[in-house]
């Protein structure tokens, strides 16, 4: 177990090294059970339809693509702009309406490569389904410099700094609307 980044398994190839991590990881759970009793879950109460998750993905997709591009600090070409992949089905949509989601959501990395690729966290995007293009743009702005700002002396802690300037959310969790995840290419 790798301080601050999880469980790493390692064998001669991937299906080894696979069966390996699940070994472990069971016995973990085996030993949690033994100790705590009864698991841990999630309460999921039935969720907004996927048609609505969609018209409300439809609002909020072009406003944080925006947010979401990097700055080049180049006049001609301002912008990095970015792809966003969306995910929206119903057990998803019930998890992000669950009030223990930011304390489940930022209990840090999920595998060793997690933070690595999608950062130790995700963004929680507290928007309400009144709100019009500008409060969604407000929100969205303030949830964007909160995650900078925690992100950032995370980094620092760590001893590091922000590798090539990308301190923005790689995975942005909005209750009501689905998942979205940052990325620059396909």
């Amino acid at each position: 177990v790798l301080m601050q980044h999880g469980l790493l398994t390692f064998a001669d190839d991937a299906g080894a090294s696979y069966e390996r991590h699940v070994s472990i990881v069971s016995a973990c759970e085996r030993m949690i059970e033994q100790r705590c009793g009864a698991r841990v879950s999630l309460s999921i109460a039935p969720s907004d339809s996927a048609a609505n998750a969609n018209r409300r993905a439809l609002q909020i997709a072009p406003i944080l693509r925006g947010l979401l591009s990097l700055r080049t600090g180049d006049e001609d070409r301002p912008h990095r702009h970015c792809v966003l992949e969306w995910r929206g089905g119903g057990e998803l949509l019930a998890i992000l309406r669950d009030p223990q989601l930011r304390e489940f959501a930022v209990t840090g990395p999920l595998t060793g490569d997690h933070p690595l690729r999608t950062k130790p966290w995700p963004m929680i995007a507290e928007v309400s389904t009144g709100d019009d293009e500008a409060a969604l743009r407000g929100k969205i702005e303030a949830a964007i410099a909160a995650f900078q700002q925690t992100y950032g002396a995370y980094v620092r802690e760590q001893g590091g700094g922000v590798d090539g300037g990308d301190d923005l959310p790689t995975i942005v969790l909005v209750p009501d609307a689905g998942l979205f995840a940052r990325g620059m290419t396909l």
